[in-house]
């Protein structure tokens, strides 16, 4: 998992939970324990697959909302979710 800053915003990516140890708890860790590395930024944002509901299913519950979506090469969109500081 990474985290950058840029302006307000931390750009979470590269999230990946090994197939075996998914629906365990360990992705929602990851994610919060970004988010607690880069409390001070005003938003959040990731993206991943518009197939992946999952992703998108985990995303969701942890407060990230979609609001852009970028159709990528080979069929495959990107949804692009956001959590406000506010939220969290």
């Amino acid at each position: 998992m990474r985290g950058c800053i840029e302006g307000d915003t931390c750009h979470i990516s590269r999230l990946i939970v090994h197939p075996d140890q998914q629906n365990k708890g360990i992705g929602k860790k990851l994610v919060r324990a970004i988010e607690d590395r880069f409390k001070d930024v005003q938003r959040n944002e990731l993206f991943t697959g518009h197939k992946s509901e999952q992703n998108i299913a985990l995303y969701t519950k942890l407060g990230y909302r979609p609001f852009k979506e970028k159709a990528q090469s080979y069929g495959v969109t990107s949804i692009y979710m956001e959590k406000m500081h506010k939220e969290r």
